[in-house]
């Protein structure tokens, strides 16, 4: 057997493979003595995690790997944990090695220049890739926590992490209907100040 990891392709003679299977290629020869090659080849999967913000970390989900930091360009010698913690604006990426060789990479950018909150009054999460959630935060807090409620006083959806905002449906995954609803947000920035916000913003389809 031979393996490769997902992402990559094994070439012989003239052709590329990047799906498992058994694959038979004849190679010619400058002498017209042509061979047959058999080849079982297994793609191994990448490894499957996901980079979050929270509380002032960058955290890998998953734990079992090797994982490596970078900032921009620049390797973070000797940060080789799952979580790691920013100190400037930036883009963060961590290279995630399995036991099998096989790699991700994954990145996060981190604003740590907050300021005010922009909230909008107007959402669309129509899948056209803009202006999809609400609030739409893009920025790291130490604390995060936002609950959306309907014109019945029901909470219908609440989140205590920025990279977790409203698609505009409810806890069962169903779409709710288009109109206006109360949002209630309390933050913590990096520098131990508390904002509180609360309002009405309209959904729209």
């Amino acid at each position: 057997f031979d393996t490769i990891c997902k992402g990559e392709q094994y070439n012989i003679g003239n052709n590329s493979y990047d799906t498992s299977g058994i694959y038979l290629d004849t190679i010619p020869s400058a002498l017209g003595c042509d061979s047959i090659v058999e080849l079982h080849l297994h793609v191994l999967p990448s490894p499957e995690a996901k980079l979050t913000y929270e509380d002032s970390y960058l955290e890998v989900n998953k734990s079992g790997y090797d994982y490596q930091w970078y900032f921009g360009e620049e390797k973070l010698e000797g940060e080789t944990f799952r979580y790691y913690r920013p100190t400037e604006t930036g883009l963060y990426a961590v290279d995630i090695d399995d036991p099998e060789g096989c790699m991700l990479q994954l990145d996060y950018w981190v604003d740590l220049n907050c300021g005010e909150l922009e909230i909008p009054n107007v959402f669309t999460p129509n899948n056209d890739d803009l202006n999809e959630t609400f609030p739409g935060v893009y920025c790291a807090y130490d604390k995060f926590r936002l609950v959306i409620v309907n014109r019945w006083g029901q909470e219908i959806f609440i989140s205590e992490s920025a990279d977790l905002t409203w698609d505009g449906r409810n806890p069962t995954g169903e779409e709710v209907p288009e109109g206006s609803y109360l949002y209630f947000i309390s933050i913590l920035d990096i520098d131990g100040n508390a904002s509180e916000y609360r309002g009405t913003v309209t959904l729209i389809r």
